[in-house]
């Protein structure tokens, strides 16, 4: 059975949804599902208007995430990116900010160009899945 459960110092948008869960694999690891995360700062509760901006706050956001269900960059499998207006982004600023964070862990990523997101401001959202082991 999963657990849903969002990090105490990270709020949710909506009382009906939560940032993680965490799921038994095995007796000894479990799947850690991070939902989509946006460049809105938990500390100031704004979101910049400008794009790479956004992207560094939702990487940060990840993190804490990773963070609060026991995991690291390095136990991510599988990465989804949306980019609202795909082309009209610095899409070499979002690759080099994505690869300086991630490091040298290069998971499977999936980047998919939308319409848009949940509110008109949010031009990225990043998901994550993740397996712990130990």
């Amino acid at each position: 059975m999963s657990t849903p459960f969002s990090p105490p110092n990270h709020p949710t948008f909506h009382p009906s949804y939560s940032h993680i869960s965490s799921t038994p694999l095995h007796p000894t690891s479990k799947l850690i599902t991070i939902a989509g995360q946006i460049g809105r700062d938990s500390t100031t509760n704004t979101t910049p208007s400008e794009f790479l901006e956004q992207v560094e706050i939702a990487l940060k956001n990840v993190k804490t995430c990773l963070d609060a269900a026991g995991a690291k960059k390095t136990d991510i499998v599988m990465v989804r990116q949306y980019i609202v207006r795909i082309e009209e982004h610095d899409y070499k600023g979002r690759v080099e900010r994505y690869m300086t964070w991630m490091g040298d862990h290069t998971p499977p990523s999936t980047l998919i160009g939308v319409a848009g997101l949940a509110t008109k401001e949010m031009l990225y959202e990043i998901e994550v899945m993740a397996v712990v082991s130990g």
